[in-house]
């Protein structure tokens, strides 16, 4: 998949719907510019203390997410928002 092929990171998306990977999702959602769905995902996924999202909060391919308060806020719920 190219770079910047959103369509079919959607498409793949779209098919994972279903998946319980979400904080896996919710990263993939926000990438592709999806921010509402990607914060639905990873609140979803602090609820079912999904152990992914503790370790994609350090990697730095999420860098862009971290800056965000919503993602912040995110963070907080689980016990690591130190500010942005």
């Amino acid at each position: 998949m190219a770079k910047h092929d959103t369509v079919s990171a959607k498409r793949v998306l779209a098919s994972l719907e279903k998946d319980a990977r979400l904080a896996q999702r919710g990263f993939m959602a926000y990438h592709i510019g999806l921010k509402d769905s990607a914060y639905t995902l990873l609140e979803r996924a602090v609820v079912a203390r999904d152990p992914v999202l503790w370790v994609m909060t350090g990697v730095p391919y999420f860098d862009a997410i971290r800056r965000e308060a919503r993602f912040q806020s995110v963070l907080k719920r689980i016990g690591l928002g130190t500010g942005g």
